[in-house]
C-alpha cells in the first residue's frame, strides 16, 4: 500500500474527507489531494502533522505493509452485516 492508498484508507477509517485534513492541519485541500493520488509527498513537518490528526505514528503513514489480520476479520465481519441488511431489504420489496 503506498502513501497516498494508505491515507484513503487512514481517512475512511476515521471518517475524515481529504478537506477535514485540510483544515486540520492547516493545509490547503489541492495539497491533500496530491499527496493522495500519490503526485507529491508531503514534507517531513507536514507528515508529522498529518499521523497527529489522524492518530497514527508516521511509521504506520510511510509504511507499505497491509492491512492487520484483525482489521481484515473486522471488515469481513461487517460485510456480513450489510449482506443480511441487503437481503432483508430484497426481501421486504419483493414480497410486498
Amino acid at each position: 500500500m503506498n502513501f497516498g492508498e494508505k491515507l484513503y484508507y487512514l481517512l475512511g477509517k476515521k471518517n475524515l474527507t481529504q478537506a477535514d485534513l485540510a483544515r486540520k492541519i492547516n493545509q490547503k485541500t489541492s495539497a491533500v489531494a496530491r499527496w493522495a493520488t500519490g503526485k507529491y509527498k508531503p514534507s517531513s513537518i507536514n507528515m508529522n502533522k498529518i499521523a497527529k490528526a489522524l492518530d497514527v505514528d508516521v511509521e504506520e503513514l510511510i509504511s507499505d505493509g497491509h492491512i492487520e489480520k484483525s482489521e481484515l476479520q473486522e471488515i469481513k465481519e461487517e460485510l456480513i452485516l450489510i449482506r443480511a441488511d441487503i437481503d432483508l431489504l430484497k426481501k421486504k420489496v419483493f414480497d410486498k
